[in-house]
């Protein structure tokens, strides 16, 4: 009786999770390793990554095509207790950006982390995450997507190398080992 109910259960779970299964509609080869997937819905954009590493992944826009001060970047990675993760960040060199959250505009108000993440795994080498914005979120720190326009995209990923905290508690990136840029109109 119980392995069955515990069997209905998991039949159930599974039913409901594909019901709210995100269809994407369109894809883009990033590099031989990565594969960006996108869908908009109304004022939102949601995103699937795959990329064949276990470290840090990284996605943005840019004004400039390249990590440009005033690129708004999301940095996704699973933590070592299998954690998804991501982080709303915001570049001022070209260097690891701060996060939007340590950031203050010019009148004070802090920055906040916009990007949704609805899933991470991590199964053979091969990092799959699942998350969303919307197009514009009135903070700052961020870039409104247009997406009938041409929008500058920014990645990179490190192979194996997870974020760390330093001994004062902030978290530090390695270095990207691929990262590149590509031009996308997200709705044609």
């Amino acid at each position: 009786m119980q392995s069955t109910r515990s069997l209905s259960l998991v039949i159930l779970v599974g039913a409901l999770a594909s019901c709210f299964a995100i269809s994407y509609d369109n894809k883009v080869a990033l590099a031989n390793d990565y594969t960006l997937y996108w869908t908009l819905n109304n004022d939102t954009i949601y995103f699937k990554t795959e990329t064949k590493a276990t470290g840090w992944v990284g996605i943005g826009i840019s004004e400039k095509g390249y990590m440009a001060p005033k690129s708004d970047v999301a940095v996704l990675f699973i933590a070592p207790k299998g954690n998804g993760t991501v982080f709303d960040a915001w570049t001022l060199a070209h260097a690891q950006p701060p996060f939007d959250t340590d950031l203050k505009d010019n009148t004070g108000k802090k920055g906040t982390n916009d990007w949704l993440l609805t899933s991470a795994n991590e199964v053979g080498g091969l990092s799959t995450f699942e998350f969303n914005r919307k197009l514009n979120t009135g903070d700052s720190f961020d870039r409104v997507i247009d997406p009938t326009a041409q929008t500058k995209l920014i990645w990179a990923y490190n192979l194996d190398s997870k974020p760390y905290k330093d001994f004062w508690g902030y978290w530090k990136f390695n270095e990207h080992d691929n990262m590149d840029s590509t031009t996308i109109v997200f709705k044609k």
